[in-house]
């Protein structure tokens, strides 16, 4: 009688972890996230803190950069561009971002509903003097 009383807990158990939400497995850095830092000192425009970027739980990362058409360049971001990456996680705070065959390993951080990239490669300005980078963005 024991045994079968140890047996249904078992089972019972076995039932009840498995049937736990899949939410609980879902990276942190799943959502849509927007720029409110950088650190490579450019001379930073209203325009690059309008940048978005969207990490989908199938893999897409859809990343949305904003220019100005007008000579003030801090009045209007009405020049969007949307670039489509995939990324997969590599380890802990390690990811793999993909664009075609290009592959760039990158450190990314969630910390407090932030975002923080590290990257040497990806995601710099073309006028950045500096050959690494650390973005910060928030959840939106």
């Amino acid at each position: 009688m024991k045994k079968a009383i140890l047996v249904v807990t078992m089972l019972t158990s076995s039932i009840f972890i498995s049937c736990s939400s899949d939410d609980d497995n879902a990276d942190p850095v799943v959502g849509k996230w927007q720029q409110i830092e950088i650190s490579d000192g450019s001379d930073a425009t209203a325009c690059i803190f309008e940048e978005t970027l969207e990490f989908t739980s199938d893999g897409r990362l859809v990343r949305t950069e904003f220019q100005s058409t007008s000579a003030n360049e801090t009045d209007n971001c009405d020049q969007e561009t949307t670039t489509t990456f995939e990324w997969s996680f590599v380890a802990t705070n390690t990811y793999e971002i993909r664009s075609g065959a290009n592959i760039t390993t990158v450190a990314i951080f969630v910390i407090d509903g932030r975002l923080t990239l590290r990257t040497s490669e990806i995601f710099i300005p073309e006028n950045s003097e500096f050959s690494q980078i650390t973005k910060t963005y928030k959840g939106i």
